[in-house]
């Protein structure tokens, strides 16, 4: 099975931006690799973008495909990759996503707080810097939306620490308020 670098929600190596790995396994459009520095997409954060390169060529990374074997990266065209490939994630757009995805908590963790266990029911990340987090709330007074945006605010003021840490599920699980999803 692939192994992530990093793995989904940039646990491991999130700073891995350029990574030279061996085919594992090729066709024409996709290749098969034991190690990748992109995040393939999920929980509604988009995908990593960069490029993959072999022989001299180089190609956009088009998308991924999860199969039993492991994560095959495609290409976009009918080229088949082998030998050394290298890869690179585009670091502006991977820095966008983090950037979304760390607000996104931030407005699940007030919307949680000021609306008494309110759960998160979607997720849309965009390439631009628009993004929606959805919830199950009853209709919603403008003076209280104004309370979550000033939460949020408040915390990117304080200028909190951003980190990230495994937990066992069994752990997780009986951590009250840490799923804050209907998912």
């Amino acid at each position: 099975m692939t192994d992530f670098v990093p793995r989904p929600f940039a646990v491991d190596h999130p700073d891995v931006l350029e990574l030279d790995v061996t085919a594992l396994d090729a066709r024409p459009g996709a290749v098969l690799l034991a190690r990748s520095p992109f995040y393939p997409g999920g929980g509604g954060q988009l995908p990593d973008r960069g490029t993959i390169a072999w022989n001299g060529l180089v190609r956009d990374v088009a998308g991924f495909e999860p199969t039993a074997d492991g994560l095959w990266h495609l290409i976009g065209d009918d080229a088949i990759p082998d030998g050394t490939i290298g890869l690179r994630v585009d670091p502006t757009f991977r820095q966008r996503m983090c950037e979304q995805h760390t607000v996104a908590h931030l407005v699940n963790s007030a919307v949680y707080t000021l609306f008494d266990g309110a759960l998160l029911t979607g997720v849309r990340m965009t390439a631009t810097d628009e993004f929606s987090v959805d919830f199950d709330l009853p209709k919603v007074a403008p003076e209280q939306l104004r309370a979550v945006e000033d939460a949020v605010n408040a915390a990117i003021s304080d200028d909190r620490p951003v980190r990230a840490f495994d937990m066992a599920y069994d752990e997780a699980q009986a951590t009250a308020g840490l799923f804050r999803a209907k998912s």
